[in-house]
């Protein structure tokens, strides 16, 4: 709900920086993004906007903005340091928060990153009203908010609600599960640009920040729903198993105590290393690695929606922009939660999955959960993850055209058109994890800690190595070069699950482990 908008108020903060002259002349406007007309701060009611209507061919303050490169490049910048600020943050958190969901449970982790978002929603609107005596220039005050975010987790309910989800599916299921949780989030995504149109107009003074308002109600709301209604996925008995465990190891250890710290926020992402092979052939397995390495690359390009907005801010106006961001939305939330999940069920190979439970040292003398038949979607992995990687390369090979597409599209229908085949790469990620799973050695009963790892990866890949490199393109060069950017990056990818060799059965290769 708060992309469109949230870019709008850095652009917005930086014109009136950058190009006063531009806001003295033609005064403040509100965002044809949700309307006929353009929008700006209004400077004699700090934080306020305000209506102005174009008459002409006049082109408003905002279009003047929004196309200015001092004002691009000051948006590019400001975008960039923001979610880096948050993303360097969030590596150094997320694996962490994601082993705690292990050991203090799913909905309390998920109440933090509720906590997270709200943080940086108080942030901005802090910064907006204040925006006329804040001293120097005032976009980098929402410093302090987005290190919120990064100490939290990233403020992203992501790692716990995937490991929730893997603690309450069977393995056949899982990767239509998360193909339905994304299609939710989708819709989100389409819906957002209708309510943020709805919230702006309602306001007399048509104010962005009723956004802002709205999404901190909405996570005070999941907050207590979290905290008291929501019921605790993992069972007691798995939690304080991986919390003795985890205890045992520190007790173990003989490092300085602030080592032992620094080494939790670091130690989850050894689970995506080579280990030791287990089907009786020499040599280590990189296949989680290889799988790790494609999903850093995937994320990278996932960190380019805010400038494609910038661009096609500037080629075609924020009318394109809501279009497009409800259009990809409603036909990507379509595809994951009807046409994905029905296709995973029919191919999907009906073969059954054998759970197995290991320690981090495969070793069978400890047992991670109990072997009652209603835990046996913990710790069980698919038997066939064969479908779930031949998901992901198809999938990869199409983000991979359609940002080439993107990239010779001239009009704003060619590129919105051509943008739509990133609607079946939104198979990836369901498909990732439900892969990812099947190849961690210890399958869900540590969910939190292996897709804490691969948090950690997204905020490496989107927030950081994402931001610098197609930021610094950007940047230096055009927006448009980024777009052959993600489509280079997304090649890249493709060859690392080129890479990922499977044996006929991950489940009997989980079993062979268990036994010796």
């Amino acid at each position: 709900m708060q992309s469109p908008v949230h870019v709008d108020m850095i652009t917005r903060m930086a014109c009136s920086i950058h190009r006063p002259d531009i806001a003295v002349e033609l005064g403040a406007h509100s965002n044809q993004a949700y309307s006929n007309s353009t929008g700006n701060l209004n400077h004699s009611t700090p934080g306020t906007f305000v209506v102005f209507e174009e008459s002409g061919n006049k082109p408003s303050n905002h279009t003047l903005c929004s196309r200015d490169p001092s004002v691009q490049r000051a948006v590019s910048s400001v975008l960039a340091i923001l979610a880096s600020s948050t993303g360097i943050l969030t590596m150094f958190t997320t694996a962490w928060w994601g082993q705690r969901s292990d050991m203090w449970g799913r909905t309390r982790i998920l109440a933090v990153a509720v906590v997270a978002m709200a943080a940086g929603e108080l942030n901005m609107i802090f910064v907006a009203r204040s925006i006329s005596w804040l001293p120097g220039k005032a976009y980098w005050f929402l410093i302090p908010g987005n290190v919120v975010l990064g100490v939290l987790g990233g403020g992203s309910g992501t790692v716990p609600m995937q490991a929730y989800l893997a603690d309450v599916t069977t393995p056949e299921t899982r990767a239509s599960v998360f193909s339905i949780w994304g299609g939710t989030s989708w819709i989100a995504v389409a819906v957002g640009p209708i309510i943020s149109a709805a919230l702006i107009h309602s306001s007399p003074t048509g104010s962005l920040l009723n956004v802002y308002y709205a999404s901190l109600c909405v996570n005070v709301f999941l907050f207590i729903v979290y905290s008291f209604i929501i019921p605790e996925s993992l069972p007691e008995d798995v939690r304080q198993d991986n919390l003795n465990r985890y205890y045992e190891q520190r007790s173990k250890s003989t490092e300085n105590l602030w080592l032992g710290y620094v080494r939790d926020l670091f130690s989850p992402q050894a689970v995506c290393l080579p280990r030791p092979r287990t089907d009786g052939r020499r040599g280590l397995d990189w296949n989680l690695t290889y799988t790790t390495a494609a999903y850093l690359c995937l994320v990278m390009v996932s960190g380019a929606t805010v400038y494609i907005m910038q661009l096609m801010q500037a080629d075609f106006g924020w009318d394109a922009v809501g279009y497009w961001a409800s259009v990809l939305g409603f036909t990507r939330a379509a595809y994951l939660l009807f046409l994905l999940p029905a296709v995973l069920a029919y191919f999907r190979p009906k073969e059954p999955a054998a759970p197995y439970r290991l320690n981090d040292g495969g070793s069978e003398e400890e047992t991670l959960l109990p072997t009652s038949t209603s835990d046996t979607s913990i710790g069980a992995d698919d038997s066939s993850p064969w479908f779930d990687l031949a998901v992901v390369r198809w999938s990869l090979f199409g983000d991979g055209l359609s940002y080439f597409g993107m990239l010779i599209a001239q009009t704003v229908e060619q590129f919105v058109a051509v943008s739509m085949g990133l609607t079946f790469g939104g198979g990836m990620m369901p498909a990732f994890m439900s892969l990812a799973l099947a190849l961690s050695p210890n399958g869900a009963a540590e969910g939190g800690k292996l897709f804490g790892a691969f948090g950690f990866f997204t905020s490496l890949g989107a927030e950081v190595l994402g931001q610098w490199v197609l930021g610094g393109i950007s940047f230096f060069f055009s927006p448009r070069s980024m777009l052959l950017a993600c489509s280079v990056i997304l090649a890249v990818s493709f060859f690392f699950t080129l890479s990922i060799k499977l044996s006929p059965s991950v489940s009997r290769r989980a079993s062979m482990v268990s036994q010796s």
